[in-house]
């Protein structure tokens, strides 16, 4: 049968996601009381925190200590990958060193790759695409798709040896790094835009002309 992502060399393989990784739900709504959120604590990952295939740290949510030292089963790890399974399937991050010990949500399931394959290689493997139309075609439910972890369990997952996964990771990452740059800068800009336009528009500072890209100006 051919591969999920298409021809692969003769020297990977495919296997199912529960040969490489071991998949945990988050907690239950019972035992992760949201009432009980904290303004500072141990850290919560939900789902919104999932951006880009990284964890957002921008908008912190927080549990309690107490709380927290009862879920210390969904304590997370470096290397571990967070998925949606509830809600915007697809959407995962890998967890860096920075997310030790962090809490993961209801909505959420984590993946916790074993010796066979490099955390940064599984996490660009599930962004390609065929693998996202997988996870959402797989999905149950249509208020709100969900899908459960004995089906992404049988994920069909490629396995090329471990060098070359690393190498497909560090490259992938290396983009990625760029493209948060990128992404940091024109937040930057935008915060700067926002902020000139009331006091331009009121008089409060002169608009001075400056070149525009391409050298054109603004007439």
């Amino acid at each position: 049968m051919k591969p999920l992502i298409g021809e692969i060399p003769a020297d990977w393989r495919e296997v199912p996601l529960s040969d490489v990784a071991e998949l945990q739900a988050g907690p239950s709504g019972a035992a992760l009381r949201t009432g009980e959120r904290t303004a500072d604590g141990i850290r919560l990952v939900l789902p919104r925190h999932l951006q880009d295939g990284r964890i957002d740290d921008e908008r912190p949510t927080f549990v309690g200590a107490d709380q927290a030292s009862a879920l210390t089963r969904y304590a997370l790890r470096a290397g571990d990958i967070l998925c949606v399974r509830a809600g915007e399937l697809g959407k995962h991050a890998l967890v860096g060193a920075g997310h030790e010990g962090w809490i993961y949500g209801t909505s959420l399931l984590r993946l916790r790759p074993t010796d066979a394959v490099r955390p940064g290689f599984l996490a660009y493997y599930l962004a390609l695409p065929p693998v996202q139309d997988w996870i959402v075609r797989h999905g149950t439910g249509t208020v709100i798709p969900s899908i459960p972890v004995r089906l992404l369990n049988e994920l069909p997952v490629v396995l090329p040896p471990l060098a070359v996964q690393e190498s497909i990771g560090e490259v992938l990452a290396a983009v990625d790094d760029q493209v948060d740059v990128h992404r940091r800068i024109s937040a930057t800009a935008r915060r700067l835009r926002d902020t000139l336009a009331p006091l331009l528009f009121s008089g409060a500072i002169p608009a001075v002309s400056v070149p525009r890209q391409g050298g054109q100006h603004q007439p």
